[in-house]
């Protein structure tokens, strides 16, 4: 939170999330992460808050010697929180590129919803990258926009009707690809 490390200058998820909390708007917040960068920004704001969960589903390869390296290189999955907010992070972490359909729809069902279903929130917000998406420029992932579809449909079928999901757009370097994406969203 002291400088800027990625691509999003504001994180407005977590000052979302923080105001929502703050004026009683929620006791709970969720926040999904899924754009392909780790939201380090919104995991530093919300690090020790157990009123709010932050899941990230990102790559993450450290080693910058290697071609493997993506950034910013953060998020491991051992980072779970600290003081009152431990148990509220979790990282889920690709090694590598190539990630489809097939491995979120695994993270989705074994980790993501019931996480989800077991905190219990109050609101879900959803960083919204479209950069695993296959086509992306950065991502090197392939995801449909059927999975897009999927993911958003499961988060919503979750919750329940009464749980309002905000969806905010974020990275994404594939107009052609965000547009498919972000309709099926």
């Amino acid at each position: 939170p002291f400088h800027t490390k990625g691509f999003c200058y504001f994180n407005n998820i977590a000052v979302a999330a923080k105001h929502a909390l703050y004026t009683n708007r929620a006791k709970k917040v969720f926040i999904l992460d899924w754009d392909i960068h780790h939201g380090n920004g919104i995991q530093d704001l919300t690090y020790n808050d157990p009123n709010i969960f932050y899941l990230s589903i990102h790559r993450k390869a450290t080693d910058k010697n290697q071609k493997s390296w993506f950034y910013p290189g953060t998020g491991d999955h051992t980072e779970i929180g600290k003081d009152r907010g431990v148990g509220s992070n979790l990282n889920i972490e690709w090694n590598r590129g190539g990630m489809g359909n097939t491995e979120y729809a695994t993270a989705f069902s074994e980790l993501v919803l019931p996480i989800l279903s077991s905190f219990r929130p109050d609101l879900i917000l959803v960083a919204c990258g479209l950069d695993a998406a296959k086509g992306d420029l950065l991502g090197d992932c392939g995801l449909s926009p059927d999975l897009y579809y999927v993911m958003t449909n499961s988060l919503l079928a979750t919750a329940g009707p009464q749980i309002p999901i905000v969806v905010v757009l974020e990275g994404g370097y594939n107009l052609e690809v965000n547009a498919k994406c972000m309709e099926a969203v």
